[in-house]
């Protein structure tokens, strides 16, 4: 398995409040990952990570003798700051050298300090000994999971999304299934939100407890202008200035004093045995454990975190990145059985008594999305003055099926990597690559010129697309970059699932709602 290998004190420190902006114009910054405190993984046997942890724990304690969290706190960063001022003869100039004989302050890096490695087993994928397991024969590792009675849905973690919204995704480790951690004195998980801003539910099965420190998401401009403000400077420009791109690393700790001290609001729980936590949607949280223990955790979707995933896939999108999960499928599809009445845990008015206010706001995200698709779908088909099919995806051809299949990502065949299949999700658009789940649109003349090229060459494009790149398709590529237009009518085909009056029903229906829970 992977084990991480963490120190203590974490260096080089990348934040403190003893900073005083310096400037580094015109000096050379190196990748981000060199800059960060020093994080690697190492395979293991269980039988070696045990023993790894316990010779950690002895060395732990031995340079830290009663160790407990508030030395943790105390000592988890280095004691000198990550600069060091040296006077030297001259000035700086644009290229990064000295010249002249004016007297300046030249800031360099301090050497590391002796550290303790320790080890934590973190993101494993648990076995049925475990009595969490995620093996394709687990019965509620299944696409469709068993009905339990309510007394036993928290039986596993992995029950919030078997019923609940992530029903949606066919496999995604972490999302559809638990995580197994296997914590050791001293060892930690930095700050950091979870993926796509998700919620999470974390369980303690057994041994010491972990200490937690979370931030609430409405303090995230607070949060953001704080490390701004103290944080190692060549850090965020190697980062282009993107905070939250440091934080995803998880590779950033500094005390929540700090937080407290400039105006933050802190919550801290210590975890035992037997305990929940849960986080709220894009809540910034880190930790430590006080000695060795078992946690199992996943992240959960619910209709609090529409806004948030939706912003996600909006940002993601504009820098090419790939959204690992269906946002289309996880957002409609749990709308359809709201309006149906159909949820696990209840109808729209148990969640309306739990939250009246919030869930008025997580209905009214649902419509304006459900809506911007529907009418810009509708839009592009008017558009084309009839010459345009609209069909459902069982109405597909073949050839059309074939495309879409292959357009999906394929389950991972590596037996290290986590399990992800999205062959249920839908296909992936080729303009600015999330899932196509609501429609997609292909070029049947071009499905048939292409031929077995036709994944490469013909066009896929979901419905924020494709009104500004269909046309821009239909093109062969004949030597010396030379393009020629493939001949044909290219009328569009939009394979939708909320094609005729399906997409408008669920837009009233959303609607209904929100008059009801007004």
């Amino acid at each position: 398995m992977s084990v991480r290998r963490q120190k203590f004190p974490s260096y080089p420190t990348i934040f403190s409040t003893d900073m005083s902006d310096p400037d580094i114009s015109g000096r050379e910054t190196a990748t981000l990952g060199h800059l960060l405190p020093s994080s690697t993984v190492k395979k293991m046997t269980l039988k070696e990570a045990a023993v790894a942890t316990r010779l950690s724990s002895r060395a732990l304690q031995a340079a830290f003798p009663g160790f407990n969290e508030q030395r943790f706190v105390a000592n988890i960063s280095e004691a000198g700051l990550f600069w060091e001022k040296v006077a030297v003869s001259g000035k700086h100039i644009a290229d990064g050298s000295v010249t002249g004989r004016e007297p300046c302050l030249q800031y360099t890096r301090k050497p590391a300090v002796y550290a303790t490695d320790l080890f934590y087993p973190s993101d494993v994928l648990p076995s049925s000994a475990d009595g969490l397991s995620r093996s394709p024969d687990d019965s509620i590792f299944a696409w469709q999971a068993p009905r339990l009675v309510p007394s036993s849905r928290l039986a596993s973690l992995r029950i919030p999304n078997h019923f609940g919204m992530a029903q949606a995704c066919t496999t995604y480790e972490g999302i559809t299934s638990n995580m197994l951690y296997r914590g050791s004195l001293g060892t930690m998980f930095r700050w950091h939100v979870e993926d796509s801003m998700l919620p999470s539910v974390s369980y303690c099965q057994l041994g010491k407890p972990k200490v937690w420190w979370v931030v609430p998401a409405h303090q995230r401009t607070l949060v953001k202008a704080l490390i701004l403000k103290y944080i190692d400077p060549f850090v965020l420009t190697a980062a282009d200035g993107k905070i939250w791109d440091v934080l995803a690393n998880k590779r950033l700790f500094f005390p929540p004093k700090v937080f407290l001290e400039h105006g933050v609001q802190v919550t801290r729980a210590k975890r035992h045995a037997g305990d929940f936590i849960v986080t709220a949607t894009g809540a910034l949280h880190s930790g430590m454990n006080l000695g060795v223990n078992l946690t199992s955790a996943t992240n959960f979707p619910t209709p609090s975190w529409w806004r948030l995933g939706i912003e996600h896939g909006a940002c993601a999108r504009e820098l090419g990145r790939h959204v690992p999960y269906p946002l289309e499928k996880m957002i409609i599809q749990p709308s359809q059985q709201l309006v149906a009445g159909n949820r696990w845990w209840g109808d729209a008015n148990i969640l309306k008594a739990c939250d009246p206010e919030n869930f008025f706001m997580d209905v009214k995200e649902a419509e304006k999305f459900v809506s911007e698709c529907v009418d810009r779908m509708s839009a592009f088909v008017n558009s084309r003055d009839g010459k345009v099919s609209v069909v459902p995806f069982s109405g597909v051809s073949e050839a059309v099926r074939k495309l879409l299949w292959m357009a999906r990502t394929p389950p991972s065949t590596e037996s290290n990597d986590m399990r992800v299949d999205h062959s249920r999700d839908g296909a992936l658009c080729k303009d600015c690559n999330p899932f196509c789940w609501a429609a997609a649109t292909v070029c049947p003349t071009c499905l048939e010129y292409f031929g077995k090229r036709a994944q490469e060459e013909a066009p896929l494009s979901c419905w924020r697309c494709v009104s500004c790149t269909y046309d821009e398709w239909h093109r062969e590529e004949i030597g010396n970059n030379t393009l020629v237009v493939v001949q044909g009518s290219h009328e569009p085909l939009v394979v939708s699932r909320l094609c005729g009056e399906a997409g408008k029903k669920l837009v009233r229906g959303l609607r209904r709602l929100l008059q009801r829970v007004a």
